[in-house]
């Protein structure tokens, strides 16, 4: 998620973060200026391991957040309501790694926004779609799972309601990010050398006070408010998931029914308790996935949050004059960005090392893709259908021959004695 810059200020100190330009043209000509410009953003020897950690977290989410949708898809008995939810919240991810990620790290190192106004206007309307998108779907998943584990006979939930909730997710998402899609600009810092786009921002338009108001109600309705939300549903479903029965669940009577009512094994009905235990072990196994999908959008979110908040908060006093604490500020917004992106990329991890159908298809998806393509599968299932038919020609035509000899010899054996019996010659 792009953090917001303040507007720029012609009243204000002439350094940006981690940057300190002297603009007199009085005792230095313009090559001079263009190369301590490029000196100063090109990244420092610290700003390269964030770099490098950005790399790993583009590729692995790429190419796990594609295996979560192909597996879903593959897979018609994954094509549950969380899985149809899953994998919304998937697609978000993989729009955001692959049109914001290669955009927001080279502005947080150079501090400069290379791409247009066009890009600032679509880049910064997405990146808030993304986080909409990403907090609603797990919010409905938390509602399902709150309805189907805590109180089953009230709602049941369908395929189709999914995708009718999908559909509002994005309608929803993309109502939050039009006024950002409007009011971004591209502006320039009052150290901005004149005539070229080095130091400036995309940042929205409509005034530091609207921006510390826009920060404040992202904050609570795109953060805090969904979070209480979660915690309160899941801590729901933890207490009805650890008890030995489930309220409203077949399942649940026979499984009090058979290990009673404090829980314990009778001595009928084995086979039963086996199959009861070992539904519950899977909800267990599927709500701590959840739990931890969510602690982890928790604790990424709330440090982009926070900053978006306390830069909007000090407007121009966020601008530091000296060089250690900007280079500090920037490692920090860096940071932030970073573990937003994180965020996008560990939930493929999350589900294959605790979801044992997911880790089954991705495998079966990784094997799939070192197979030869259709064509060639096809052109040699057709020479080994050929070939066998040839065979099966050949061995037929050697059956007929032999049963045609063996037919032969049997009927010369026949009229051999005939033709030697002199009773019969005399007779004719």
């Amino acid at each position: 998620m792009e953090l917001p810059s303040p507007s720029p200020d012609t009243t204000g100190p002439s350094t940006t973060a981690a940057v300190s330009i002297p603009m007199e043209t009085t005792t230095e000509s313009d090559e001079e200026k263009m190369r301590q410009i490029l000196e100063s953003i090109w990244p420092k020897p610290q700003f390269w391991v964030l770099i490098v950690c950005h790399l790993i977290v583009f590729v692995v989410g790429l190419i796990g957040n594609a295996l979560v949708c192909i597996a879903v898809c593959r897979n018609h008995t994954m094509r549950t309501v969380t899985n149809i939810f899953i994998v919304n919240l998937a697609v978000a991810d993989f729009l955001v790694l692959l049109f914001c990620m290669p955009l927001t790290v080279p502005v947080d190192i150079t501090q400069t926004w290379f791409f247009g106004s066009v890009c600032c206007k679509v880049i910064t309307s997405l990146q808030m779609m993304s986080v909409a998108v990403s907090v609603l779907t797990l919010a409905f998943i938390s509602l399902d799972r709150w309805y189907a584990l805590c109180h089953p006979l009230r709602f049941r939930a369908t395929a189709r309601w999914a995708k009718k909730a999908i559909a509002l997710i994005w309608i929803l998402s993309i109502m939050i990010g039009t006024p950002y899609m409007v009011w971004s600009e591209v502006h320039p810092y009052d150290w901005s050398p004149k005539g070229t786009v080095y130091f400036s921002s995309c940042a929205t338009t409509w005034g530091a006070q609207m921006e510390l108001y826009s920060a404040i109600f992202n904050f609570v309705c795109l953060y805090l408010l969904p979070l209480c939300f979660m915690l309160f549903t899941y801590c729901q479903i933890v207490r009805v998931l650890w008890k030995p029965a489930i309220p409203g669940h077949p399942e649940s009577r026979d499984y009090s029914a058979i290990s009673g009512s404090d829980g314990r094994n009778s001595s009928h009905g084995g086979s039963g308790h086996d199959t009861v235990s070992a539904h519950i072990r899977s909800r267990r196994k599927a709500a701590k996935m959840l739990v931890v999908v969510v602690i982890i959008f928790a604790f990424c979110l709330l440090c982009v949050h926070l900053i978006i908040v306390i830069r909007a908060a000090l407007g121009e006093s966020w601008k530091q004059e000296d060089d250690i604490k900007g280079q500090l500020q920037q490692a920090a917004v860096c940071i932030a960005h970073w573990l937003f992106y994180f965020n996008s990329a560990v939930n493929p991890i999350i589900y294959n090392f605790m979801s044992s159908k997911f880790r089954r298809e991705f495998r079966k998806a990784m094997c799939r893709s070192w197979q030869p393509p259709p064509s060639r599968q096809l052109d040699d299932s057709r020479s080994h259908a050929v070939n066998s038919s040839l065979l099966d020609r050949r061995s037929n035509c050697t059956v007929t021959l032999s049963t045609t000899s063996s037919r032969k010899s049997r009927r010369m054996l026949m009229v051999k004695p005939a033709t030697n019996n002199p009773s019969k010659e005399t007779k004719l």
